[in-house]
């Protein structure tokens, strides 16, 4: 009889086991499961301080009187005037990138508003000076004087995998913070565009969504949702710019050199990660190529977003920076040494074009900034 029993223990036990296991809720994160609410919750409360709503100054209102008002305050004395000066309603979210009070914030979502203000979900509003704006990713970049600011980190360069879970936060009235929570669906290389560099969202997030920050599960800043690929007013956040060219971009902002680069590109680090994506080999050395200007001679030469960039000239490149040291002789023709999924091309951008350091890009409208810069900080 003992022994029967010991047989029949042995046999059904593992299988109970296994039952157990499946048994089990799925980890956040797991294959198949939701995203973890409770995690996006807590995460929602931790970045609320630095989540900003931005509305239109009337032109009559000294704006430097707003600094210290509360956000209710603020609406309702800016109600009566608006009426002498018609300025067209803005409502949008913005988010704190430096304790400096550096604010991001998509352009197409406040227009050509110069007179703003940011309020946060303190209570507090202040008169922001905007400092530019890119045209070639949207980028708004304002900036308020205040104390105590709370800001968010930008995530590095590697993008999400198609179908990880995330969340965009914005603040419609500065009292509290709304989530919405997506998936990422695609990026530029998947669908073959060569105009920019991009991370897709499904379902998107709606109308109100341009210029809110998009975090992962970690609670770092993958993105600004609704830029990166010229939406038009009103269309829905579908789109996001991923950080590592949000943050080389608001730093050319404040450096007040959005229009420098003669070869009509915009390049950015490589990663292990993105190696792995570009060329499939996780050591390969190199620079990739995360905005192409459109009109610039890089993209009369047919150079494309997610091009891995070897050499210029001969010199080898490592990193983004060291693009941004090379200089380029006038009326010199200069060859690019790239991998394209892993396979070698060169491109030669012609001469009559290289001189001047003109990108090709449109107009930029920026204000020279004297004030201490503080670039967007990684983790």
């Amino acid at each position: 009889m003992l022994v029967a029993a010991g047989y029949l223990a042995s046999t059904l036990w593992p299988k109970v086991v296994v039952v157990e296991r499946k048994a089990v809720d799925n980890p956040p994160g797991a294959v198949g499961a939701k995203p973890g609410l409770q995690t996006f919750a807590d995460l929602v409360v931790r970045v609320c301080p630095a989540i900003v709503r931005i509305t239109a100054a009337p032109e009559a209102t000294n704006t430097a009187s707003v600094e210290g008002k509360s956000a209710a305050t603020t609406r309702k004395s800016g109600a009566s005037d608006a009426l002498a000066n018609p300025i067209p309603p803005i409502s949008a979210t913005g988010f704190l990138t430096a304790a400096d009070g550096s604010v991001a914030a998509a352009s197409r979502a406040i227009g050509s508003a110069t007179s703003l203000v940011v309020s946060l979900n303190d209570g507090r509003s202040f008169a922001a000076t905007r400092l530019g704006d890119d045209p070639l990713t949207g980028i708004a970049l304002l900036k308020i004087k205040a104390d105590g600011l709370s800001f968010l980190r930008f995530a590095g360069s590697s993008f999400p995998r198609a179908g990880e879970p995330v969340v965009a936060v914005s603040s419609p009235s500065a009292d509290g913070c709304v989530a919405d929570v997506s998936t990422i669906a695609a990026d530029s290389m998947m669908v073959g565009d060569a105009r920019a560099n991009y991370l897709e969202l499904r379902p998107d997030l709606g109308r109100s969504g341009a210029g809110a920050p998009v975090f992962n599960e970690q609670g770092r800043v993958i993105g600004i949702a609704g830029l990166g690929m010229q939406p038009e007013q009103g269309a829905p956040a579908r789109f996001i710019l991923p950080a590592g060219i949000g943050i080389r971009r608001i730093d050319a902002i404040q450096r007040g050199t959005l229009d420098s680069s003669p070869l009509g590109i915009i390049a950015d680090n490589l990663t292990p990660a993105l190696a792995m994506r570009f060329t499939d080999e996780a050591d390969q050395r190199g620079a990739y190529i995360a905005l192409v200007v459109p009109g610039s001679v890089a993209a009369d030469a047919g150079a494309r977003v997610g091009d891995v960039i070897i050499s210029i000239d001969g010199k080898a490149v490592a990193r983004s920076v060291d693009i941004d040291a090379m200089t380029f002789g006038e009326g010199d023709a200069i060859s690019l040494a790239l991998l394209r999924r892993g396979q070698p091309l060169e491109l030669t951008l012609p001469a009559s074009e290289n001189s001047g350091g003109n990108s090709g890009a449109p107009p930029v409208r920026t204000g020279k900034n004297t004030e201490s810069r503080t670039t967007p900080r990684l983790p």
